[in-house]
């Protein structure tokens, strides 16, 4: 459904206003209508209809990422993408040119086509050989298509929903947020102090334009968040960095339950000379592994800073619990939620708590959920960052090869 006109707030109004309802129409309402309209505007490829359908795009990933929405709707979402993409990828058809999927909502099929054959895999009772191989072709051929469009390396997965996020994912996100300095802090092992300085010295001279900077902060393979601002001394900076991962061993959970049995604590680790209350207080636990790791942090974090800095907080938390390897979606995650409500002093590390305590509030299956959604939207910066300049670059995926997806009647569902 073309857009006859050029955009106006009107339109990206509408746009909102179909997710708004989407999102409000519960679980027993049929919103197919409304959800294939946003995937008729978010494939459209139009330059002067680009803002319009980047906002349905955007919205759909919003809407599957969205906790509330019933799990039937999400898989409605999956359901009209594969079917959309099955009509654009005939070569007779007529909106092969104009309507065109974009990299994000590909790849959120990508992701969502790789849990489906890993979880039918796993359970071989229920494998159907023929299906499984087309599905199995099928991804492939996306996957070739998102890895020449983003530049990534294709010796990973880029459909695994548990993968690493790349340093180009990573500085493509956060290029579209204003409040970062365009690097990534690298700390890893083999970096040089002046590497390191040097990267530092990007981020905390953003800080008088923007109040608080942000980067992506790299240590040996694992991304956290770090903030920049003006501290209470003249010329200084305080930092704030967000880590999402800090697991506590089964072990140690352990040990805080036996606190009557003494004799038993030293076999696992924990002293008896440590406070009873202390024992058995899981946050006193988990502020001493924070600390530990914070200290290892700022170790690595010192040279690089060169006195710049008078205070540095760190805020520890385990969100990795069941999204596996997804530091850098979180991360990015919380940039964006940091560049938008713009917090200042005590209250970044506050927010940064906030969000820790709302993540870990959703069930399993929603926090995976809102992870492969931002992946996806991930993807979809990191075309556009790596065709920026080429002739023709934008966000979509152009479709050759059609290959039909198993009918409703085969008995395959979407995740």
């Amino acid at each position: 459904m073309p857009l006859s006109e050029p955009p106006t707030e009107s339109s990206i109004y509408m746009v909102d206003s179909l997710a708004e309802y989407i999102c409000e129409s519960g679980e027993y309402n049929d919103c197919s209508l409304e959800l294939g309209a946003l995937v008729d505007i978010a494939t459209y490829r139009n330059v002067e209809a680009d803002a319009v359908s980047r906002q349905a795009e955007w919205q759909l990933l919003s809407l599957f990422s969205d906790p509330t929405l019933p799990p039937v709707m999400r898989s409605q979402i999956v359901d009209l993408l594969f079917e959309s993409e099955a009509i654009l990828m005939r070569g007779n058809s007529p909106d092969a040119k104009e309507f065109v999927m974009p990299a994000s909502l590909k790849h959120l099929m990508a992701q969502c086509m790789h849990r489906q054959i890993a979880s039918e895999a796993a359970n071989e009772a229920a494998l159907e050989e023929v299906k499984v191989t087309a599905d199995a072709v099928h991804l492939e051929v996306i996957k070739r298509g998102l890895e020449e469009a983003s530049g990534l390396d294709d010796e990973m997965d880029i459909a695994d929903p548990n993968r690493f996020v790349t340093t180009d994912e990573m500085l493509a996100s956060f290029a579209e947020l204003p409040d970062t300095c365009g690097h990534v802090i690298n700390l890893s092992e083999g970096v040089t102090a002046d590497a390191a300085q040097m990267q530092m010295t990007y981020l905390l001279e953003k800080v008088p334009d923007v109040g608080v900077a942000l980067a992506p902060l790299l240590v040996d393979a694992h991304f956290m968040l770090i903030t920049a601002e003006k501290s209470a001394v003249p010329g200084k900076y305080a930092l704030t960095i967000a880590n999402t991962y800090l697991p506590i061993s089964q072990a140690a959970v352990n040990a805080l339950a036996i606190v009557q049995h003494e004799d038993a604590l030293p076999a696992i680790g924990v002293s008896p000379t440590v406070p009873r209350a202390n024992r058995n207080h899981f946050l006193n636990l988990k502020d001493a592994m924070g600390d530990r790791f914070a200290k290892q942090i700022f170790a690595k974090l010192s040279p690089a800073l060169a006195g710049r800095v008078d205070a540095m907080k760190m805020v520890n938390n385990h969100l990795q619990a069941h999204a596996l390897n997804s530091c850098g979606p979180l991360v990015s995650m919380m940039a964006e939620n940091i560049a938008e409500h713009k917090p200042r002093g005590k209250a970044v590390g506050e927010l940064m708590e906030r969000m820790a305590h709302e993540w870990q509030s959703l069930e399993p299956q929603q926090q995976k959920d809102a992870v492969i959604a931002h992946r996806a939207k991930m993807i979809g910066h990191t075309v556009e960052w790596h065709r920026c300049g080429l002739p023709d670059g934008d966000r979509f995926i152009d479709s050759h090869v059609f290959l039909p997806r198993p009918s409703a009647q085969s008995g395959v569902s979407h995740p």
